[in-house]
């Protein structure tokens, strides 16, 4: 092989390793908005239509439907962290009853297994007596607020303590499979 072809791939393979490092070194530095430098961003009309093509693909759920959802969340949600009470292997396998309504990004599934490590440290376990929608809110087509009332009777140590009543906030989205997931949870 001659010297000026070795000279001539080094050269692109300097060029690329360049190339290369400062676009993560931007995109590092930048985000996403490094890279709006060199692409073209959309219009608005181009927007709209594809916020319109993504309202078109993404499922609208009913009460009916977000109502069932929570239901089988809670039971699941309950499931895990008694499971988590009499066995002690503290992994995603403990969320393996609930992680399918769960969204992966995000603190609460994090959040979820720190709820099982605590009623498993304290010996708690809960019966779930009641879990009804009392209101729902469409945020956008891939988001609802969901407010619940619920009531638990709770167990330490097989004792039966003051039940857990009241009303709870969950945000809810739409995940790519048109699956609803939750994503956040706050009793109120």
């Amino acid at each position: 092989m001659s010297s000026e072809k070795k000279s001539g791939r080094a050269k692109a393979l300097a060029g690329g390793i360049i190339f290369g490092g400062a676009a993560l070194f931007g995109l590092l530095n930048d985000g996403a908005s490094f890279l709006e430098r060199f692409f073209d961003k959309n219009n608005s009309k181009e927007a709209a239509l594809q916020q319109s093509e993504v309202s078109e693909k993404t499922k609208n759920f009913s009460k009916t439907e977000i109502d069932e959802f929570m239901s089988r969340y809670n039971r699941a949600s309950v499931q895990a962290l008694n499971n988590s009470a009499n066995v002690r292997v503290l992994n995603d396998n403990d969320l393996d009853e609930v992680k399918g309504y769960l969204t992966s990004k995000g603190s609460f599934q994090a959040a979820q297994l720190q709820e099982i490590d605590e009623n498993y440290t304290n010996k708690t376990t809960k019966e779930l007596l009641k879990s009804q929608v009392t209101e729902v809110e469409v945020k956008n087509p891939n988001e609802y607020v969901v407010y619940t009332y619920e009531e638990y009777d709770i167990y330490n140590h097989g004792k039966k303590k003051p039940a857990d009543k009241g009303e709870h906030k969950y945000t809810l989205i739409v995940d790519e499979n048109n699956k609803l997931k939750v994503s956040d949870h706050k009793p109120l």
